[in-house]
Parts: C-alpha cells; structure tokens; sequence
C-alpha cells in the first residue's frame, strides 16, 4: 500500500489535490475536530467492503507536502474527495511503516523520550485550539504591555514595521484579518472585500491583507528545497501554484501567525541584523511576565527572589508549597522546528534538553 501512495499521488494534479486537502483541514477546525473518522465503501466487482478511515488534520498537512514533493500542475488526474480518503489510507499504511523504522533501533528510554516529544510538539496545537489564543494573549502582554511597563529601550513596533511594513498593533490585525479570509476559502488567490472590514480598522483591506498572505507564501521548489520537509508549513503555511494560485493548506498554521506571527517577524529581522538585543531584551521581558503570573497566582508569602550572592551564577525565584521550596530558573527557549514533528531526531531532543 506504501507504493499505492506515490503510484496516486505522481499522476495527480497536484493544486486540486493541495485544494481537496486544504477544504478538509479547514472543516477540521472549523469544527474543532483534528481527528475525525470517515466511513469508506468500495466495491470490487460483486464484493462490497465498508469501513472506516480516521483521519487527522496534521496527517493532511503531511500529506500535502508528499504530494509537493512527488507531483505538480502539470498531471492530469483530479482526485475526488473519495479519493482524498484513499490517499489518506495509503498515507497512514505508509506512516506505519515509517514509524517502525524509526523506533526499531532505539532503546526504551529514547523510545518514549521521542514519542512523547514527537506527539506532543506535532499534535497539541491541533488538539487544543485554546493554546492560540493563550500564546496570542501572552504574547501581546510580552511584546505590547511589558515594554511599556518597563521602559524598555528597544522600539518593538518600529522594528516590526521595518521587517514587515506594518507596525506592531497594524500587523496582528492584518494577520487576523488574513486568518479571517482563510476560515471561508481555502483558495485566497481572490479576496473579496466589501469595504465595511476598515470599519474595524482602516489597515483591513484587500491590499494589506495580500501583503500579508504573500510573507507566508512559498512555491513548490521552496517547499522541495526546504532542509524543514514537511514542517515547511510551519513557517510558510499557504502554497504558491505553478498559475500563483495561493492556497490555504493548513489553517492551523495561519492560526497560530495570528499569535506569534510578530515576535518571530522581529527576532527574524533582528538576527538578520547581526543582533542580539531583541533576544536580550525578550529575557527581561519574561522576567517580568513571570513575576506578574506569580504576583496574580499566589499570596505574597508563597514566593521569594533568590537573593544574589557574592559571586557565581544564581536562580531567579523560590515559590513555597506546603512541604517543599521550589527553586525556579527561568531560561527562554524555543524548540527548534525539527522538534515539532511525529519523528524527532533524538540527537535534535537531546540538545534541546541540554540547553
């Protein structure tokens, strides 16, 4: 069944495939429902075989990224959404078998270290939409509120104007706007605006919200090219055809833009700039956001700072249950993309754990 998959998928038109599968991860969210089951009938001849599919919206967006990879525009066969169901049986036969490989030779330690890993990084933003809009609002209290608060040296919102054209506020409404498009129509090539969305804001237009969907556009040879493979979506979750048609894939990922789609604008342009001072600066601001969690969370006499001693490095916080003293130390760090895949690099774990 592996070799079913790449049989279909290299004689498939690959913007209708990439449409098929976009209209369905959109449903999925729509409906809050990242796995769903799908019942199947096929008939051979006079025998009739019914059952059923589950189906999973990350498994769609990988999907999407095989058929990048083995297809293009230029096929001939236009898959229904029967068919999709197909692909995506042959898909999991073909994930299976994947899976083994990659578990085979590990112990049981790595065992769980990576699937645990795996899992939790590729599938909780799907599972649980509530974690967007908890990143959407911690972000605005990291970037917006806390500078402010702060006095922070460092202009957040010229920097992403810079990056992007748009200031800070502007370019999250942009980018909600963008998201806004792509929950009704999964091919954005067209966007109908009626002109009362610039009540809301006056950057809501049709123009901006273009600019928008073009940073997260990438073509086939990107894609292709990209050392990411199918966590590509990641960064670049709408799809450039061969007749720039812009398509939606994963409507998760445009999502998640919404809520970080400007810190990773401004550290991106930051680094590009040979600096550190965003990163600098971003480890103040977090200071600060957990002194303000445990000052909302807890009574006065439950948390403490370290004092600092004489010399030598030192922890940030002691917090106090009722048998124990916590030592808490703060470190800012992201994982890297690779991370957030079924299949982790145990390596890639690791050295992420290490630092």
């Amino acid at each position: 069944m592996s070799k079913e998959l790449f049989r279909h998928l290299r004689r498939a038109k690959l913007d209708s495939v990439l449409l098929l599968i976009a209209n369905a991860i959109r449903g999925m969210f729509g409906r809050n429902e990242p796995v769903t089951t799908i019942p199947v009938r096929r008939s051979q001849g006079i025998f009739h075989q019914e059952g059923e599919v589950t189906v999973a919206a990350w498994n769609l967006s990988d999907l999407a990224y095989l058929a990048i990879r083995e297809t293009s525009d230029f096929q001939t066969w236009e898959p229904s959404v029967h068919d999709l169901v197909g692909l995506c049986n042959f898909f999991l036969t073909w994930d299976e078998d994947r899976s083994r490989v990659e578990f085979e030779s590990l112990t049981s330690d790595e065992w769980t270290l990576k699937f645990a890993i795996g899992f939790s990084q590729k599938q909780f933003w799907y599972q649980e939409l509530y974690r967007i809009r908890e990143e959407f609002n911690r972000q605005v209290e990291l970037l917006e509120v806390i500078p402010l608060e702060i006095g922070s040296p460092i202009d957040l919102s010229g920097a992403c104007a810079a990056a992007c054209g748009f200031d800070l506020r502007t370019f999250r409404t942009v980018l909600f706007g963008l998201f806004t498009v792509a929950r009704s129509q999964s091919d954005i090539t067209r966007m109908i605006f009626d002109g009362t969305a610039t009540n809301f804001h006056p950057a809501l237009t049709a123009y901006n919200v273009y600019r928008a969907a073009a940073m997260y556009a990438a073509d086939y040879q990107e894609f292709r090219d990209s050392p990411l493979l199918e966590n590509h979506f990641y960064v670049k979750p709408i799809v450039r055809s061969t007749s720039n048609r812009l398509i939606a894939v994963n409507t998760y990922m445009i999502a998640k833009k919404v809520a970080d789609g400007p810190f990773w604008t401004i550290r991106e342009h930051d680094r590009s700039n040979g600096s550190q001072a965003f990163v600098t600066a971003f480890g103040e601001y977090l200071e600060h956001y957990v002194e303000k969690l445990l000052e909302h969370c807890l009574s006065p006499s439950r948390f403490a700072r370290v004092p600092a001693p004489k010399a030598g490095e030192y922890a940030d916080w002691f917090v106090y249950t009722e048998n124990y003293r916590l030592i808490v130390e703060l470190k800012s760090s992201v994982a890297a993309l690779m991370m957030r895949r079924l299949y982790p690099d145990i390596q890639t774990i690791r050295a992420y754990l290490e630092k």
